[in-house]
């Protein structure tokens, strides 16, 4: 496994990469989760002809802050295209979680080479500016609660992550994201963590590619 810092237009990313014929690209979601870290339990279970290539965003993982208030979607798009170019990738699929929906949308849509999408949980226009976000379903709703009674978002993501990766993944996970988390305490008034996401970012997608697309979700 190659792991390296990649510079492209957003900033300084950090990625592993394990070459082969055909690459799972693994985008996180929003947060300071390592990207390698993450998804290693999917990771581990690739089938032997398939290689790997992970992505922190800027101000996440192993790579470094980086204000992205001047930056917006496509920025972030490109250099993640940047990142494939770096390493020669073409033939890939991307398995991508939350906001990272989007971004890999948009690059199978800019891109000839990916294969296929594994969607996660991803974001919609709805969860940021329609129904979901005016309306919350209940369901909505009782994750929210339940999400406050546990102390906010990141004690979510730390109790769900206890459950699901064995101790010593977990450790290392954890050890990664809150070193991550402490780099971002020292940044200026104003530092934005993530480029903008404008509601015109959502128009005119068109997901009927020449390829499977798997959407992964809970039932609201």
């Amino acid at each position: 496994m190659k792991e390296r810092m990649i510079k492209t237009q957003v900033g300084q990313l950090f990625v592993s990469y394990q070459p082969a014929e055909k690459i799972a690209v693994f985008l996180s979601g929003a947060g300071s989760l390592p990207t390698y870290e993450n998804f290693l339990p999917v990771i581990r279970k690739l089938p032997k002809n398939w290689g790997y290539l992970t992505i922190d965003y800027p101000n996440a993982g192993q790579s470094p802050p980086e204000n992205q208030e001047n930056f917006v979607l496509d920025d972030l798009v490109q250099s993640i295209i940047e990142v494939l170019s770096h390493f020669k990738v073409i033939q890939y699929a991307i398995c991508a979680h939350s906001i990272s929906g989007l971004v890999a949308v948009k690059i199978a849509e800019s891109e000839p080479f990916c294969q296929g999408l594994i969607l996660i949980e991803l974001t919609t226009y709805s969860v940021l500016y329609g129904e979901l976000a005016q309306n919350p379903y209940p369901e909505f709703l009782s994750l929210q609660e339940k999400v406050q009674m546990l102390g906010g978002g990141y004690e979510y993501l730390k109790k769900i992550g206890q459950e699901s990766f064995s101790a010593a993944d977990f450790k290392i996970l954890w050890e990664k994201a809150e070193k991550s988390s402490d780099r971002l305490k020292s940044v200026q008034e104003g530092f934005q963590h993530y480029c903008s996401i404008a509601k015109s970012d959502f128009l005119n997608l068109d997901i009927s590619f020449q390829f499977p697309i798997f959407i992964l979700s809970q039932a609201y």
